[in-house]
């Protein structure tokens, strides 16, 4: 009802009003058109300047004519449908219309204000802004991104970017793929949303660690796949600017688990014996030694076992180093088979002399265990003709447990277990000093 009385005022002001009316009609910079509406046909009335010079019809050949003789039938259904929603309407119209300018396609967007009179709609007054440079920016837009989401779709890692809030905006298909995710079903989520919270955690920390210190972040975290297995990522992230500000982040995934792995396998490579297949110097040396930091936060015992192969020298000269290789190798397995535990460490400390940690055992475990060595060595029966010792092969130890303290460093302690050995193959050999 409102509309109407405004229509009805709109055509009494325009009537009463129509010289000055006409003169703002003309030299408007918006393109105007007045549509004479009569028996439900279309006629035009009048066009201003402006939609002349927009469109190229001109005011005195378009002038009284039907509208069906200006353009084409196509172009006439699509105006008439308009124009004979708005009187049935009788209400504002708009909409988005096509026009052929010098058999160019252009873009306007349309608005219908119907003028009422004793309840019929007698004219039209409508307005036409041309959109065609905004229609194709939007369609450039539309092509840039289709050719941006084509070229990370291609790219074999994971892409994601964020907004400042670090909220997803999007990603490409290898990020779909290793989180079993769609991209619509990520974005305006955070990452606490999408993964698990100890993952997440780290995750977001390093966002804002990014935000508070651009521009670029490299590091190592892991990410739950859609298999629900955990792989090692490289991290490699910046924050991207939009009109000079800080817009948000975006980040490259480069899944690393194989080369952990591999790292992992010539890290033990580095740290075993090859001969024996138990940890080398270097090897013992780095266990331990992290293995005394634990004890000393924890106030814990440890054990050590220093062991020495009796007469090493004569058997090699009696029975040759092919055969000595292959009896340290029955050593170093014996002495590993009698320490049960799996933290137990067992190395080879270099020639024929081995070393043994027992984590958290008193001086009766260690003792137990270092009786346990010198059985078991002398079940292999190995033979040894040329020892004064026993005519077999055995093992001397010197074998202490001592409680870890941080004044008191691990070498200290590894010494006093060598002079231990030294006074058991001084009283005989074959045999443990504590």
């Amino acid at each position: 009802m409102k509309e109407k009385n405004n229509s009805e005022r709109i055509v009494k002001n325009f009537f009463e009003k129509k010289e000055a009316f006409e003169i703002i009609f003309d030299n408007i910079d918006i393109g105007l058109f007045i549509i004479n509406v009569v028996n439900n046909e279309f006629y035009v009335d009048s066009i201003n300047k402006a939609y002349e010079k927009a469109t190229g019809f001109k005011k005195d050949d378009v002038k009284n004519k039907n509208i069906k003789e200006i353009v084409d039938t196509k172009l006439y259904h699509a105006f008439t449908s308009n124009y004979q929603e708005c009187i049935t309407k009788k209400e504002i119209l708009e909409y988005e219309e096509i026009l052929f300018i010098n058999s160019k396609r252009t873009y306007w967007f349309t608005r219908l204000i119907p003028l009422i009179e004793n309840e019929k709609v007698v004219k039209i007054i409508g307005t036409s802004v041309p959109v065609t440079e905004y229609k194709n920016s939007e369609k450039e837009a539309r092509k840039r991104e289709s050719f941006l989401k084509t070229l990370l779709d291609t790219i074999p890692n994971p892409i994601f970017y964020k907004d400042e809030n670090l909220r997803y905006l999007g990603c490409n298909k290898a990020f779909e793929e290793v989180l079993g995710v769609k991209s619509q079903d990520i974005v305006g989520k955070n990452v606490f949303e999408l993964s698990p919270k100890e993952l997440a955690e780290k995750y977001y920390e390093k966002d804002i660690e990014l935000l508070k210190n651009p521009y670029t972040q490299q590091y190592e975290a892991q990410v739950k796949d859609a298999n629900g297995q955990y792989r090692d990522i490289l991290f490699n992230k910046a924050v991207y600017e939009i009109d000079g500000e800080i817009a948000g982040i975006i980040g490259i995934m480069l899944d690393i688990t194989e080369l952990k792995s591999y790292q992992r396998i010539l890290k033990e490579l580095s740290l075993h014996d090859e001969l024996t297949q138990i940890y080398n110097k270097r090897g013992i040396n780095e266990l331990s030694h992290s293995m005394y930091k634990e004890l000393i936060r924890n106030k814990g015992i440890l054990g050590i076992l220093m062991i020495d192969i009796d007469n090493f020298k004569k058997y090699n000269d009696t029975y040759g180093h092919q055969e000595g290789d292959v009896c340290l190798r029955k050593i170093a397995q014996a002495i590993k088979k009698s320490c049960n535990r799996p933290r137990d460490l067992v190395g080879r400390y270099g020639g024929e002399e081995f070393i043994v940690f027992l984590p958290n055992t008193d001086i009766k475990g260690v003792i137990v265990v270092a009786n346990r060595i010198l059985k078991n060595i002398r079940n292999l029966k190995i033979p040894h003709e040329s020892s004064p010792t026993a005519d077999v092969v055995t093992v001397s130890i010197g074998a202490l447990s001592i409680p870890c303290d941080k004044n008191t460093e691990l070498d200290m302690h590894v010494f006093m277990a060598d002079n231990l050995l030294y006074k058991a193959k001084k009283n005989g050999r074959n045999r443990y000093e504590v």
